[in-house]
């Protein structure tokens, strides 16, 4: 029986990146169609800035301050607060993952294989856990389509 698996792609450098080289276990997120839910995609996407030849990229004054292209790594998980906005899961018997807490689903996945391509890395990862929350009922997830996060026909962030 086959095993499902996901793909996703990551912006360089990446912390990210970096941790499922060393640990080969990822988390992919399902968040609820929010305002709340677009707020916190944005905050992990933020280091992904414009740059000064196009500067329709950068969406927020911080972003634009300095229009160089990605200068720094985030780590979206120092301004959230353990036990309210995210925890810890256990994977391959010590592994601690970061999750947050408002998904909808949480996919837990052993990395598979990567390639580079142009600034970014192409993962493909084997899902091994599925995290389910009582609190959402499934609704298609967060969509991102032309810089802009919707739930399936209304924008949500501009």
């Amino acid at each position: 029986m086959p095993t499902p698996k996901v793909s996703f792609n990551l912006h360089l450098p990446s912390y990210t990146s970096d941790e499922l080289r060393a640990n080969g276990y990822c988390a992919v997120h399902v968040l609820p169609p929010t305002e709340r839910s677009a707020q916190l995609a944005r905050q992990f996407a933020k280091g992904v800035k414009g740059t000064r030849s196009s500067a329709k990229l950068a969406v927020t004054p911080e972003e634009k301050r300095d229009g160089e292209p990605f200068h720094e790594r985030t780590t979206p998980f120092a301004s959230l607060k353990q036990g309210e906005d995210w925890d810890f899961v256990t994977v391959d018997g010590s592994l601690r993952i970061p999750i947050l807490t408002n998904c909808e689903r949480v996919f837990i996945c052993k990395a598979l294989d990567r390639m580079v391509v142009d600034s970014h890395e192409l993962w493909v990862a084997e899902v091994v856990r599925i995290i389910g929350n009582s609190k959402h009922s499934p609704s298609g997830g967060l969509l991102y389509h032309r810089r802009n996060f919707h739930r399936v026909g209304m924008p949500l962030l501009r």
